[in-house]
């Protein structure tokens, strides 16, 4: 497997972690799926429902991937 690809896997498993935090507020058409994000080629969308515990949830995510894979969301 390419690099890149094991990387993104590393990321779903962090946003499987972000989405089962008790305090993580899905966007309400995601909820029942429990989606929180899809990825296609090099584009990632990250789908949660505004709430600022969220918000910080997410950031975190980000965070200890940039520090773990070196990749940045821009």
């Amino acid at each position: 497997m390419p690099p890149v690809v094991l990387a993104m896997e590393y990321f779903t498993r962090l946003m499987m972690v972000a989405g089962n935090n008790k305090q993580f507020a899905f966007h309400p058409s995601c909820k029942s799926l429990k989606l929180n994000h899809l990825m296609f080629a090099d584009d990632v969308i990250i789908f949660y429902k505004a709430h600022p515990l969220t918000l910080s949830i997410i950031h975190h995510t980000l965070l200890t991937f940039y520090h773990c894979a070196g990749l940045q969301a821009n």
